[in-house]
């Protein structure tokens, strides 16, 4: 099973009756100055809101509580920065390594895009 998959599974106590998964990732808060976690957590996204689900330091795939859910149509962005990139999610700053994770960060800022102008023409 994927990462991808095995992080929307283990999300699904905390999604609400009709979210379907479109993004699930792994972030972290990083101790200024280091590459080290502070705090892990399971970024979720959902065709209308973004869930933020802390983890432990020690189990990052397993969630143990939701942070903060986020509609889309918040402020979402990605800055790249060497090997960790800094995520944005509404007042929330996060960071995310890795490929695979960047493919799906993309897939959460663009489709958030997407939500924001659709929102906006209406």
């Amino acid at each position: 099973m994927a990462l991808r998959d095995r992080l929307a599974q283990k999300a699904s106590p905390f999604l609400q009756a009709g979210d379907v998964v479109q993004q699930a990732f792994r972030a972290r808060i990083l101790l200024p100055g280091t590459n080290l976690a502070k705090s892990t957590y399971v970024v979720v996204g959902t065709q209308d809101a973004v869930l933020i689900l802390k983890t432990s330091i020690w189990s990052t795939t397993k969630p143990k509580e939701l942070v903060a859910r986020v509609p889309k149509t918040a402020p979402i962005s990605l800055e790249e920065r060497g090997r960790w990139s800094r995520l944005r999610i509404g007042d929330r700053q996060l960071r995310v390594a890795g490929r695979s994770t960047k493919a799906e960060v993309d897939q959460l800022v663009n489709s958030a895009h997407a939500l924001r102008s659709a929102s906006a023409v209406r």
